[in-house]
């Protein structure tokens, strides 16, 4: 069965961009906008999400406990925190592994980036 992609901050125009891209290699996006539109999500569909899309400069005063809040929303379920980095912007250089990136001709603008 194939996993959601949570994809936060969908509002801001590169994560709309990313959330295209997703989904047109194949991934289902779930564009989230709000903290209280995640936290409604993982509450009820947390075993369908496969991976939360994080952009590295989320304006939150402890990442790591936010997104602590976020995993335990949806006990048992198992997904990863991706890190989508847009270069230039804060935040860009806080991952230094891609998780995956695009070889085709048409560059990424975010490069998801798997947190550590």
């Amino acid at each position: 069965m194939q996993k959601d992609l949570v994809l936060l901050g969908a509002n801001a125009p590169e994560m709309e961009l990313l959330r295209a891209r997703l989904t047109r290699i194949g991934h289902r996006v779930v564009p989230v906008k709000t903290a209280e539109q995640a936290h409604a999500f993982l509450r009820v569909g947390g075993p369908r999400v496969g991976a939360v899309a994080v952009p590295t400069d989320l304006p939150v005063v402890n990442l790591r406990a936010a997104l602590e809040v976020l995993r335990r929303l949806a006990p048992g379920s198992d997904f990863t925190f991706i890190g989508a980095v847009i270069p230039g912007r804060p935040g860009a250089s806080a991952c230094a592994t891609p998780a995956f990136s695009s070889r085709s001709s048409t560059p990424w603008t975010s490069t998801p980036c798997a947190f550590k």
